[in-house]
């Protein structure tokens, strides 16, 4: 298993947790919440997206930081422009995406697999 299969299965697991979570909190109607929730699990795979590129492609570490924070910051201040419920959502929405992208890693890594 390479880095581009750990994406992969986070990909796997976070886009359908993130959209059931964001379908139920747009049911309820906590739609900034919602809104949060998405922006902050595609911002959170966009950082893990830059941050692997720029392991497996050799790219400048400075340059893959800048950009990936800049990513995180785009998507704070948009959040943060519905809400402040929708911030906080955002938050967790970028933490749960790399809480799974990190136990992919550690559970690949612990078997052997991580190349």
């Amino acid at each position: 298993m390479n880095s581009y299969d750990v994406l992969r299965n986070t990909i796997f697991i976070a886009v359908p947790v993130t959209v059931l979570v964001f379908l139920m909190l747009y049911g309820f109607g906590y739609s900034g919440m919602a809104l949060g929730i998405l922006f902050g699990a595609a911002g959170g795979m966009g950082k893990s997206f830059i941050m692997t590129y720029s392991v497996i492609h050799g790219s400048s570490s400075v340059k893959a930081f800048f950009f990936r924070y800049l990513v995180i910051g785009i998507v704070f201040v948009c959040a943060i422009l519905i809400s402040t419920h929708a911030f906080y959502a955002a938050v967790a929405g970028v933490f749960f995406v790399h809480v799974v992208f990190i136990t992919d890693q550690v559970r690949a890594s612990k078997i052997g697999e991580l190349r």
